[in-house]
């Protein structure tokens, strides 16, 4: 009986940790001539639409914010401020950063 009830409780963590991980959100952000593009997208491959990204300086201060189009992109003006963090915000608790230096 303990040995089917700990297999079950497994089996349980494991779908659990699958259904997680697809809801994963990436953002990656480079620098072109003064240019900031993000793009912004789920574990499984598919853009962000419409995810709210925020900028915010090294003290944490914010300094712009956008909304990621229906390739998950998103572009600014290269702010002076460096480091950079980008946060975006995907819906129901679902977040990703990235540090731009």
């Amino acid at each position: 009986m303990k040995f089917s009830t700990l297999l079950l409780a497994f089996a349980a963590c494991l779908l659990l940790a699958g259904t997680a991980m697809a809801h994963k959100v990436n953002i990656f952000a480079f620098v072109d001539e003064a240019v900031v593009y993000t793009e912004s997208y789920f574990a499984d491959g598919k853009p962000v639409i419409g995810g709210k990204i925020s900028v915010f300086s090294a003290d944490k201060r914010l300094l712009l914010e956008g909304k990621s189009d229906q390739q998950g992109n998103w572009q600014f003006s290269q702010p002076a401020e460096k480091p950079l963090t980008l946060v975006i915000e995907a819906g129901l608790g679902h977040r990703g950063e990235f540090q731009l230096k």
